[in-house]
């Protein structure tokens, strides 16, 4: 029957692509399935899939895909460094495994449909995970899963090489959580308590049958759910990318009657410029936040704030003004992580801590700074250029002729701000004369075909003695 259902698969898909040039896709639970010994039945055939991407290069290699029941993973990096999460993907690639982990590998071709889908991770226990593929059936491998109440054997996430796995604690039993040392919580600390987790569920079975060796992989600081009280929000939720001047007010609350916070940290994501770090750059407001309520300075730095002195009760809150903050060049999900204690124990980062949207560009965009540089100086002209996501974008500098002298950017656009520092050499590698030039920037939509540009002049300039 198995073999049967496999040439049932493939021929189908062969008259399509035959017929009309177009693959068809697949279920992602059929690349899943496998034999008795945990060997996938479409090893090494070439599929089309399509799913909801769950992970994208938080782990370098490899991505995730899932659909409503099943998932995969996608080991090909550049790939994932085209996709996000949430990304719904139609993709094309070859069915391969690798201890015990079914991936597909080489994509050939791919499309995003749409962005920004949520994918809820399934529920499931430590005794889920660790009687997984029995008989060759894995119901969790691929999938995004979401794992409750569970402890740790460490207070650090503490990670050498590629990676390190620990012992989760629930109460069905125990499974692993491998830390891969490419995700941002790697050597960060662990949570002392209880705490949730979730992942993506990974495989390392270095022998036949391939039916153990189930772990679950956090994909980020986000992925690890502690307990800590409080509630946060956080405004305004969408800024520009790229844009300096911006204040971020987060208002800190709880229900939890009988208890003080007396301490908040708020952790400014990566990829931010704090302009005034330090008292001057906060204001902070609000009953929860009483007179002797203070920036801890010793404790504080350019993206980490602390404030002591607090009084937050169910009953008042708490309101931190973050000033001159300059959001990052890229689009994206930017979680502030807000941590609380109350009569002075360990600061615990609370359940849900909000975040805010860095919106993808919407037109074709080229900066250059309005003065003469002299790379013969040793400097470098900072460029800054964007283009709408699934533009081909390409950059290049002319003379006052009309001829090329140097290609300074051909690829796709992720909608976020791309720099190029460029050090004033042409195609050969020699330094251009002084004088003016154009860097004309040219965007395709890769779907309609049509085109943006934009234009600067460049001033390249000597020092004269």
């Amino acid at each position: 029957m198995r073999s049967q259902k496999i040439l049932i698969i493939i021929f189908t898909s062969l008259v399509l692509f035959l017929y009309t040039g177009i693959s068809l896709a697949i279920s992602i639970c059929d690349v899943s399935q496998n034999d008795n010994n945990g060997v996938p039945l479409l090893l090494n055939s070439t599929v089309t899939i399509r799913g909801i991407i769950t992970a994208s290069d938080q782990f370098y290699a490899p991505a995730f895909i899932q659909d409503t029941i099943c998932g995969v993973a996608v080991y090909d990096h550049n790939f994932g460094t085209k996709v996000s999460i949430g990304d719904d993907v139609t993709l094309t690639a070859t069915v391969t495994q690798y201890k015990g982990l079914t991936e597909l590998t080489n994509v050939s071709s791919y499309i995003v449909h749409s962005s920004n889908n949520i994918t809820s991770p399934k529920v499931v226990t430590c005794r889920d995970i660790s009687t997984d593929g029995a008989n060759g059936v894995e119901k969790y491998e691929g999938l995004l899963v979401r794992i409750n109440n569970v402890t740790v054997n460490t207070n650090r996430w503490t990670v050498s090489g590629s990676g390190r796995n620990y012992t989760l604690t629930d109460s069905t039993g125990t499974c692993q959580i491998r830390i891969d040392g490419d995700a941002n919580l790697a050597n960060t600390e662990a949570p002392l308590g209880n705490f949730d987790v979730i992942g993506v569920i990974s495989q390392y079975d270095p022998s036949s049958p391939y039916t153990s060796g189930y772990q679950i992989m956090p994909r980020f600081i986000d992925d690890i759910i502690e307990k800590g009280i409080g509630v946060a929000t956080i405004e305004p939720q969408t800024v520009t990318l790229a844009t300096s001047g911006i204040t971020e007010t987060v208002t800190i609350t709880h229900d939890s009657i009988g208890i003080i916070l007396n301490q908040i940290e708020v952790d400014i994501p990566s990829g931010w410029i704090w302009e005034t770090p330090g008292p001057m750059g906060i204001d902070l407001s609000g009953a929860g936040f009483p007179d002797t309520a203070h920036m801890d300075t010793s404790q504080s730095n350019d993206s980490t704030i602390i404030v002591k002195g607090a009084s937050i009760s169910n009953m008042v809150s708490g309101v931190i003004q973050i000033l001159n903050l300059t959001s990052p060049n890229y689009p994206g999900r930017n979680v502030f992580h807000i941590k609380t204690a109350y009569d002075n124990q360990k600061l615990t980062r609370i359940e849900s801590s909000p975040f805010v949207y860095i919106k993808p560009s919407e037109k074709t965009a080229l900066t250059v700074p309005p003065h003469p540089f002299a790379p013969d100086l040793g400097e470098r002209l900072k460029i800054m250029f964007s283009a709408p996501p699934g533009n081909h974008m390409v950059l290049k500098l002319f003379d006052l002729e009309g001829r090329v002298v140097v290609t300074l950017f051909d690829g796709e656009s992720s909608g976020g701000m791309e720099i190029n520092n460029w050090d004033g050499r042409n195609e050969l590698f020699e330094r251009v004369p002084i004088g003016v030039y154009i860097l004309y920037l040219e965007a395709t939509d890769a779907k309609t075909g049509e085109t943006t540009t934009a234009k600067a002049p460049v001033v390249v300039a000597t020092r004269l003695d």
